[in-house]
């Protein structure tokens, strides 16, 4: 079983690691919090971890703004022009007041 140091560095490395326990992924998430100036983050690979995985790891985590900083700090930053973003989720979790963060450019799409 992997340990909450170990998975904050492969997450933070964009090394994508399953069947980890809520409570790890929790620690996890706290640790580089704390450790952020000290780590070294792939946001590539931190972009499609969340891409992948991010709904899994949402539901075990269950703390937005622990996540939303985890997020800020991992992955890749926008440079380009302005544009115009929708909120997007799905129908069961928008009706039970549950929002996250999925946005797209697309209105249809949200």
């Amino acid at each position: 079983m992997i340990d909450y140091q170990a998975l904050a560095n492969r997450f933070v490395a964009g090394i994508n690691t399953y069947d980890v326990d809520a409570k790890i992924w929790i620690s996890d998430f706290h640790y580089i919090d704390q450790h952020s100036e000290e780590l070294i983050f792939n946001h590539q690979g931190i972009h499609l971890i969340w891409t992948v995985s991010g709904g899994h790891i949402r539901n075990k985590v269950r703390n937005d703004e622990l996540i939303l900083r985890i997020l800020r700090l991992g992955l890749p930053k926008y440079k380009g022009h302005g544009f115009t973003l929708y909120r997007g989720e799905c129908k069961f979790l928008y009706e039970d007041k549950k929002l996250g963060f999925c946005w797209t450019p697309v209105r249809e799409v949200a």
